[in-house]
């Protein structure tokens, strides 16, 4: 492998390993009982990760603590004991289904 190939091959896997990770952002933020709607705006603005969803799914869904996890883990996590599921449509876009 020649050192052009070798370099392109970094730059490559370089920037998939750099869109993977702002597909799921680390969110750090301290939320006290934060509407979800509320928490879906502040990731949109803050990690540039727009969530689409139902209004009539998250009226009462209120996100609340000390995070610092992954955007997934935390919409998981928020998701417990509900019907609400949620997947990735490109790097910067979340759908919620379910109910």
């Amino acid at each position: 492998m020649g050192s052009r190939s070798f370099i392109s091959l970094v730059l490559i896997l370089t920037t998939v390993i750099g869109l993977a990770q702002s597909a799921d952002p680390l969110i750090t933020e301290h939320l006290d009982n934060t509407p979800f709607p509320t928490f879906a705006k502040m990731i949109r603005s803050e990690y540039g990760v727009e969530i689409l969803y139902k209004n009539e799914w998250v009226d009462s869904l209120f996100i609340y603590g000390q995070i610092n996890d992954r955007l997934s883990h935390v919409l998981e996590n928020a998701f417990v004991d509900r019907n609400l599921h949620f997947f990735y449509d490109g790097p910067d876009r979340i759908i919620l289904t379910g109910q």
